[in-house]
């Protein structure tokens, strides 16, 4: 029930949502608005875990490090950007990015102060998520706290450079797919069907123009490639691929332990 109760009130806080995204939410009575919606869903879904008995660790440890921190990592923001433009100083120059650029400040000093907790978080780590995230562990909402600062972290660089997203890619290097032109045609697909992407509200061939551009490579013979493949002697190569991937990165983590 717990489970089920939190990736609902997830999908009702971000349908509530869908018009502004997240990090580009700078009106005040819009982010009131959406900060009052997390608190009431949030009080919904407390006395539920308070009294929730988990079956074992691990589905303890599965709550607290994957599923509460996709719907609590929106309290952690937008608590903190509501302090932030609702403290926004008078008097300063017009334009003047200065506020912003402190309250980044603010962020690194979390940053700082939290540096082991994102190495574990962003390296994947597991070997103490047996004490992390553990009813009973002060700190087990950490991984939401970290996903909260990274959404202030984007908000904040959206602030302090109000340019449009397609702008801003300019700045970034370009990337180029060197994985196979099936493996490409697979991802899309499997994004697209397991509604990955925008809930699955996008189409195949959208998703496909986009990854074409993106990552410069050439997939106009997309749909005889997907049939290709699943009718291919081996379809799951590709997935076996990724396993194994996964499987190597197990391997170094409980070799740390």
């Amino acid at each position: 029930m717990l489970f089920e109760k939190l990736l609902s009130i997830l999908k009702e806080f971000e349908d509530a949502c869908i018009e502004t995204p997240h990090t580009e939410c700078f009106a005040l009575p819009l982010i009131q608005f959406r900060l009052n919606i997390f608190i009431e869903l949030s009080e919904s879904i407390s006395k539920i875990e308070n009294d929730f008995a988990f079956k074992g660790p691990d589905d303890e440890i599965l709550y607290f490090k994957i599923i509460k921190p996709q719907f609590y990592k929106y309290g952690v923001f937008y608590k903190t950007i509501f302090k932030i433009m609702s403290r926004y100083p008078v008097g300063l120059k017009k334009g003047s990015k200065k506020y912003y650029f402190d309250c980044l400040k603010d962020v690194k000093n979390t940053f700082d102060r939290q540096v082991d907790m994102f190495e574990y978080y962003r390296a994947g780590y597991v070997n103490n998520d047996h004490v992390i995230f553990r009813k009973n562990f002060e700190e087990r909402n950490i991984f939401a706290v970290l996903q909260g600062t990274q959404m202030i972290e984007d908000f904040l660089h959206n602030a302090t450079d109000p340019r449009t997203f397609e702008e801003k890619l300019k700045d970034y290097p370009k990337f180029k797919w060197t994985g196979t032109k099936i493996q490409a045609v697979i991802l899309v697909n499997v994004m697209v069907k397991g509604n990955l992407i925008n809930n699955g509200n996008v189409t195949i061939a959208d998703l496909m123009e986009y990854f074409q551009v993106t990552f410069n490579i050439d997939l106009k013979d997309y749909y005889k490639k997907y049939q290709d493949n699943i009718n291919s002697e081996d379809p799951f190569k590709f997935l076996d691929f990724l396993k194994t991937i996964i499987e190597n990165d197990i391997e170094k983590n409980l070799e740390k332990t």
